[in-house]
């Protein structure tokens, strides 16, 4: 997918906790791609004066189109957007499923305009392993910038070891794209507990040469 926006923590002393920051991974399905840039243009900005405030409690902010390569343009009429905002706490996320300022203004823009062909998907995932961002307290994404969503689901659930043992791959994977190389901007992990098979796996990488470079690399063929 291609990131269209995206915001970073404004306070540099914040602090990523594993297990108490959560994750709010959103698909919105547009019912033209005309309603997506609407859109796009009202989580531009609204978003962006909402979110930079401390008060939110918002540590990052991606909002993401698919990539449409030459070979699949013409097959995916569809227009979907797909967005992963990160809060410090439950609380805070609540806080802003309840806010007046920006989210449901927003969402009641969108029922009365009809933006919407379908209902979308609203999920809370929880921050377990890797890290959001390489430096906090500055922008840096939208543009080039190219994510890699992917949602696993486990053999056996938890009981097994086999959700573990993939946390902990992970974690040792995420530690080696931070150090090998610069273009990997973000590689979070996230579970929760409503599914617990599953894992979510969310990377951002500086620009499509970037993904090409580290995807080529041993490290990542092995692991994958």
């Amino acid at each position: 997918m291609i990131e269209v926006t995206h915001l970073e923590a404004s306070n540099p002393r914040t602090q990523f906790a594993m297990g108490n920051h959560i994750a709010l991974f959103v698909t919105m399905h547009p019912s033209s791609f005309s309603k997506q840039t609407t859109l796009l243009d009202h989580l531009r900005r609204g978003a962006r004066d909402y979110y930079r405030r401390p008060s939110s409690h918002c540590v990052a902010w991606s909002y993401l189109t698919p990539h449409q390569s030459s070979d699949n343009h013409q097959n995916n009429n569809e227009p979907v957007i797909a967005g992963l905002e990160i809060y410090t706490s439950k609380s805070a996320l609540q806080e802003q499923l309840d806010d007046e300022t920006f989210f449901q203004p927003f969402e009641r823009m969108v029922v009365e305009e009809k933006m919407y062909a379908r209902e979308g998907t609203m999920e809370a995932w929880y921050l377990t392993t890797g890290f959001v961002t390489r430096c906090q307290g500055r922008e840096e994404g939208g543009g080039k910038v190219v994510v890699n969503v992917r949602r696993l689901t486990c053999v056996g659930g938890t009981s097994g070891g086999e959700k573990d043992a993939v946390v902990k791959g992970l974690d040792e994977f995420a530690d080696w794209s931070r150090g090998s190389d610069p273009g990997v901007l973000t590689f979070a992990v996230f579970t929760r507990k409503k599914a617990e098979r599953e894992v979510l796996i969310y990377v951002r990488y500086r620009d499509k040469t970037a993904m090409r470079r580290v995807e080529e690399r041993p490290e990542y063929q092995n692991f994958w």
